[in-house]
Parts: C-alpha cells; sequence; structure tokens
C-alpha cells in the first residue's frame, strides 16, 4: 500500500513585508519621498451641541474640522476623529447663527473633550414655496431667488437673515402666479418667524385683451365642495382657432366669501365665442383637475350669482366593485360609465351573468347575445341581476355627484340608486321625499315611515345596492350629503 506523505513547507517572508503588514493596522499611513512609510496616530474632538431657541432639528447640525463633516446624535453628542493638530471647528444649522470654535488641539491617541457649542437662533423668516407645473412651466423650486444668494431647498424650505421690522413680503417668478401675493411679515431681534409660504402655480392670465365676462360658480371636487383654503387655485382657461390647446390662462379665481361662499372669475378674452374651460389644483393632494363644464365667452356676459352660482364639478375616475352571488343580486351604481350598454358594462363577467332587470324592461344573455328591451343602464335607477355562477363586477368611471343629481320618483313603487359613497340612515337619506315616502326595500330588509318615523330591520342605505320604494305622490329624491 502506498502511503501519502505529508511534506512540511517553510515560506520566507521578507522583513520589509512584514513592516509593512504591521504598518497597515495602524490610523494614518503615510510616504517620504524615498518610499518609506511610516503611521501616525489619530486623535479625537467630540463635545455637545445644543439649540437655543426655534424648532430645529440637532440632529441636521453640520460640525466641520479640516474638510470633514459630522453630525450629531440626537441628544446633541458629536465626534470628529482626526490627525494631530489644531484646528478651528464650525457648527452650522440654517436658522442659527454659526458658531466657530478656533485652536482646538487635536493630540495622538487622546479626545480632546469639552468642544461644545449653543447655536443662537437667527434674526429672520422661514418657510416652504411649493412650485406646480401644468402645462406650460418647467420651473425647479431650487431655482427660485428668494433674496440675493438665497434659494429653497430640494424641499421648498427656506430661510432669509433680515433685521428686526415689518415688511411686505413676496415671491415671485415670471410665468408663474403667486398665492398669496404678498404677506405681511413681523421680523423679532433673535427670532425666526416660520410658516412664511408660498404657492407658485404656472397660471398667468393673458394681457392686452378687448373683452371681459364674469362667471360666479361653486365647484365641486369628487362631490365634496371645493373652496378657498390653503393653496388651492382655479383658473378659467380658453381656446381657439388662433390659440392652440391647452390654451392660455384668462382668469384666476378669486374666493370669495360675503355674503355666499363662490369662486369669482373676471375672464377675459380677444375673441367672442371661445371655448373657456376651468382648472383647479388641490392644495391638499397636490394634484390638477380639469372640470367637466365650460362655458362659450361672450363680451359682457355674466354666468352665476352670489346667490345661485353657476356650477363646476371636477370628478376623479372612481372603481365600483360588486361582488355578486350566485342568483339575484339588487346593485345600483354611484358612478356614470363611460358606455353604459348593457353589453359593454357586463361584458368582464362572461357567461356567469344570465340577466339584467329594471323596474320596466329586462335582457337576457343567450350565448354572447344580449335579448331583450333593456339596453342601458340609466343613472338613478336600481336593477337586478341573475347570476349564474358568483363573480365580481368592476365599473370604472366618473362618480355621480349625488346632491346635484335628482331623481324623480313617481306614485307607488320606484327601483331606485343609491349615489352616497358612505352608508346613511334612512332619516337623513330621504329627508328631501320625507312627505310622500312610505316604504322602503332592499332584497333582504325592509321599513315603514309612520308620522316621520322609520319602523323595520332596514335603518341605513349603503352604495352598491338597489332600492325599492314606494312613494304616495310624486316627488323629487335629492341625496344632500356631502354638499
Amino acid at each position: 500500500m502506498e502511503e501519502k506523505m505529508l511534506r512540511k513547507t517553510s515560506i520566507a517572508i521578507p522583513l520589509s513585508l512584514l513592516l509593512l503588514f504591521s504598518l497597515l493596522s495602524a490610523d494614518v499611513l503615510l510616504g517620504d519621498d524615498d518610499g518609506s512609510v511610516y503611521a501616525i496616530q489619530t486623535g479625537t474632538i467630540e463635545g455637545t451641541v445644543t439649540l437655543s431657541g426655534g424648532s430645529g432639528n440637532v440632529e441636521d447640525v453640520e460640525i466641520t474640522a479640516n474638510g470633514i463633516t459630522v453630525h450629531p446624535d440626537s441628544t446633541g453628542y458629536y465626534s470628529i476623529e482626526l490627525t494631530p493638530g489644531i484646528y478651528d471647528v464650525t457648527a452650522i444649522l440654517l436658522c442659527y447663527q454659526d458658531s466657530t470654535i478656533v485652536g482646538v488641539e487635536v493630540l495622538p491617541e487622546q479626545t480632546t473633550t469639552g468642544v461644545d457649542f449653543t447655536l443662537q437662533q437667527s434674526t429672520g423668516i422661514s418657510g416652504h414655496i411649493t412650485v406646480v407645473n401644468t402645462y406650460w412651466g418647467s420651473m425647479n423650486v431650487q431655482d427660485i431667488q428668494i433674496a440675493p444668494g438665497v434659494y429653497p431647498d430640494s424641499t421648498g424650505f427656506y430661510f432669509v437673515e433680515m433685521t428686526p421690522g415689518v415688511y411686505d413680503f413676496s415671491i415671485s417668478c415670471d410665468g408663474y402666479t403667486s398665492k398669496p401675493s404678498e404677506i405681511e411679515v413681523m421680523v423679532i431681534e433673535g427670532q425666526v418667524t416660520t410658516g412664511v409660504d408660498f404657492l407658485l402655480i404656472d397660471w398667468v392670465p393673458l394681457a392686452g385683451t378687448l373683452y371681459s365676462m364674469i362667471v360666479m360658480a361653486n365647484i365641486y371636487l369628487n362631490g365634496e365642495f371645493f373652496d378657498g383654503s390653503g393653496f388651492n387655485m382655479a383658473g378659467a382657461f380658453g381656446t381657439n382657432q388662433y390659440v392652440p390647446n391647452p390654451g392660455t390662462c384668462r382668469s384666476i379665481g378669486v374666493w370669495q366669501t360675503n355674503p355666499t361662499d363662490f369662486w369669482y372669475f373676471t375672464i377675459v378674452s380677444n375673441y367672442q365665442g371661445d371655448d373657456i374651460y376651468f382648472m383647479i389644483y388641490d392644495s391638499e393632494t397636490g394634484e390638477v383637475h380639469t372640470c367637466n363644464e365650460t362655458v362659450i365667452f361672450w363680451d359682457n356676459t355674466v354666468i352665476g350669482s352670489p346667490t345661485d352660482p353657476f356650477i363646476l364639478t371636477a370628478p376623479k375616475v372612481w372603481e365600483q366593485g360588486f361582488a355578486l352571488i350566485d342568483n339575484w343580486n339588487w346593485i345600483s351604481t354611484y358612478v356614470h360609465p363611460d358606455d353604459p350598454s348593457i353589453s359593454e358594462v357586463f361584458a368582464q363577467l362572461g357567461n356567469a351573468v344570465y340577466q339584467v332587470k329594471s323596474q320596466t324592461a329586462s335582457a337576457t344573455l343567450i350565448d354572447t347575445i344580449w335579448i331583450g328591451d333593456l339596453t342601458e343602464l340609466t343613472d338613478g335607477e336600481g336593477y337586478l341581476v341573475q347570476m349564474n355562477e358568483p363573480a365580481t363586477l368592476i365599473i370604472e368611471s366618473i362618480n355621480i355627484i349625488a346632491y346635484n343629481t335628482p331623481i324623480n320618483l313617481t306614485t307607488e313603487w320606484n327601483w331606485i340608486a343609491y349615489y352616497p359613497q358612505e352608508a346613511v340612515n334612512l332619516q337623513t337619506a330621504l329627508t328631501s321625499i320625507e312627505d310622500n315616502v312610505n316604504q322602503i326595500k332592499n332584497q333582504t330588509q325592509s321599513a315603514i315611515n309612520y308620522g316621520g318615523n322609520w319602523y323595520g330591520d332596514l335603518t341605513a342605505m349603503e352604495p352598491g345596492i338597489g332600492y325599492k320604494i314606494n312613494m304616495n305622490a310624486e316627488d323629487v329624491l335629492i341625496y344632500n350629503i356631502g354638499k
């Protein structure tokens, strides 16, 4: 049997290489012109930063020495590792006065303690600038000059150092309208006046025009009243054969609160017959919406009034889902399908759906063809849908404005829709017809009205459900919910 022999091998490492390995474990390696390498031990500076006044975050303070910058922890403690020497150490934080400690000595393998800073709040103003670019603008918030050499950061935050006094402060930029146009600011010694915020939007009304008209309007966004609070904005825009889409700004709406709340537009143009459309900026979401309604420009025309304003709506696309069970389902929609035809709305269900009924018509799916006199869904009506098997129906479209879409009711029974997107008790939901309504029921519950009080196991109306309602006289149902 052969035996394998293990041979011990020796490797000789040059002394110079061993020295180099040893030096690599040192803090700093330095070299001479002759190629020799040697190590220098480092030292440390440490201290604490305290903020005097204001609402600054101590962790945002920049501590710098010899080109090295660190940030304190949440307690204000910091440390910097440096080669031995004498350094100036600086602490900087926006809205606070810079502070520098000169001549701080760093010794090898030692810690220089007590290099502490107390930053005093500066005197000036601070705020945020929001830039909204819709179709026309491309401004970056960091490009806006607040004062000589002062620009906002990437979030729009800015600080301007100022002497004490009272100022009319404004921000302007070509091609943009500012909201507010100006703010009166009081600056107090040793304090920063905060919250001096502005919105810049790329809407600037057309200048040098011949004609004007007036529109007074209420605006509803997704069914909610859209007011002039915060940085909410509304504008009117025009197109004609001389101005291509998206057109030019013709007016910035002015929010009025006396005698009632409404938007006031002075709309300008050089051409009679312009199509005027409206856009809004929702400061809560940062979104821009185009309203559904338009007007035709005509000089000296007045549309709407303080007590009877023109209605503008800006709904978004909503998605309404129905979990349909096997057999019959009572349903209604709070969205208006772009194509309300039965064949289009129920196409996604395939052969899972069998029949759809309204109060006066019906349609049955035979193979892939709908047969019957019900051809499309109508806003305000409830429907009965018969399924061969369970399935989910999704309808995507704009929502129906409940309080702006009346439902005409006849004597006796009516199959109706429920428009609001939240469940509401019967007393509130049916207030507009309380004198003439007798009974209401859904697929499994019912309630009867006696002397203005409801009795039964149906206590609230819910989105997506179809209802049958019995009337003792004709009336108009308006869901005054969300107005």
